[in-house]
């Protein structure tokens, strides 16, 4: 049965999820984590997406990612296959190093962003790594450290919790349970988990709203807003 189309449209929010072929552990070593990496910063530079949060396992690797005028798709194929191929040569190796298709869910940014980032974060704590969120290969030594790099847009969120750089940074701590010993997320997890284990893609369109309705439109039929 032939799969769903994503709903893409300029603005759209992603939590893009790519697990290694057959569960294998394709990022188990730093220096493979680190091209990851790199090549998420090439296609940024490139097709212009926003990066809010990411963090990469093992195994697996989350990305928050704010589409602009590059479809998803796109975005994605030029990261994988281009760490595919540098994977492959490396290790001598043929085939797929990632599952064939990744999963993206698409979001509603206005109220979940920040719920999605503290997920995402909490990932190496819920997987029992002893560096808990101090873990080296993820986007919350962004916003702890004020790491600026032009990866990930820690101005923008860290501007949702306040204007003065000091008391977001506080307000980000208090966000992330850092100053009250508490290191459980709250039950948005068990209630997102719960919803992508229930497929590939979860649909929006039963739910988007007008505006939303007419850029996807304008996206697909190649027209202006005002057109419409």
């Amino acid at each position: 049965m032939a799969r769903k189309p994503r709903v893409e449209y300029p603005g759209a929010l992603y939590h893009v999820m790519c697990r290694g072929n057959n569960g294998e552990y394709v990022l188990n070593k730093d220096e493979d984590k680190l091209i990851y990496l790199e090549l998420v910063r090439k296609y940024k530079e490139r097709y212009g997406f926003k990066l809010y949060s990411y963090c990469i396992m093992n195994n697996h690797v989350h990305l928050l990612i704010e589409m602009e005028t590059v479809e998803l798709s796109k975005i994605m194929q030029g990261i994988q296959q281009s760490f595919t191929q540098r994977y492959n040569k490396k290790y001598n190796r043929t085939g797929h190093v990632f599952q064939q298709r990744y999963k993206a869910v698409l979001c509603d940014k206005d109220n979940y962003l920040l719920q999605l980032i503290k997920y995402i974060h909490y990932n190496p704590v819920e997987a029992g790594i002893e560096a808990g969120l101090n873990y080296q290969w993820s986007s919350h030594n962004n916003y702890l450290k004020f790491k600026n790099d032009g990866l990930v847009e820690i101005d923008f969120v860290l501007g949702m919790f306040r204007e003065d750089y000091k008391k977001a940074h506080r307000l980000y701590e208090e966000f992330m349970n850092l100053n009250n010993g508490d290191n459980d997320i709250d039950d948005y997890t068990i209630k997102y988990e719960s919803s992508v284990a229930m497929g590939e893609d979860i649909d929006k369109s039963s739910t988007m709203d007008i505006d939303e309705i007419i850029d996807l439109i304008c996206l697909r039929a190649g027209v202006k807003r005002e057109e419409m």
